[in-house]
């Protein structure tokens, strides 16, 4: 299923680039790499898991290809679109505004400092356009952006708080 959803992803995408006028250069992580050596096969793949359906583009077609992944909200499930932009050394960098451990307390301490290790280097951010501007960014609106790749948050059921756990 993943690697279907992949397909339509990257086909939404080349679609948009063509009517553009651009080269349809968006591919599936997976059908543009190489095992060297056919021993190692199998646990590369198991290693890479669902990051091998994960969308390439290049670089000069990466904020057409972020546009139409973001129109395509839940549709892309679980695939990702590469951030080739960090990796060419494209985005700007400035430092982290806020993160995301700074919205949660507990009155536990190792409850605090926890949550700080898990979600102390994702910054906040307010749009969409500033997510590439940190290597671990999300928007409000679920869209994630991990080190070199932009993904969507599936909805989660909330369990955080005296109101999430009445709606329990």
């Amino acid at each position: 299923p993943d690697q279907d959803r992949a397909k339509r992803v990257c086909q939404a995408i080349n679609r948009e680039l063509a009517q553009q006028g651009m080269e349809a250069d968006a591919r599936i992580l997976c059908e543009i790499l190489t095992v060297q050596e056919p021993d190692w096969q199998a646990c590369i793949e198991a290693c890479l898991g669902n990051r091998r359906f994960d969308i390439f583009v290049s670089p000069r077609h990466y904020r057409t290809a972020k546009r139409v992944f973001e129109h395509l909200k839940a549709e892309v499930g679980q695939v990702s679109l590469l951030d080739i932009l960090l990796w060419s050394g494209m985005a700007e960098k400035t430092p982290p505004p806020r993160n995301f451990a700074a919205k949660v307390t507990s009155e536990k301490w190792l409850a605090k400092y926890y949550v700080q290790n898990l979600l102390g280097q994702i910054v906040c951010c307010d749009t969409s356009e500033a997510l590439e501007a940190y290597p671990q960014s999300a928007t409000k609106d679920l869209l994630r952006h991990y080190p070199y790749r932009l993904a969507r948050l599936r909805t989660p059921v909330l369990y955080i708080g005296m109101e999430a756990r009445k709606q329990q």
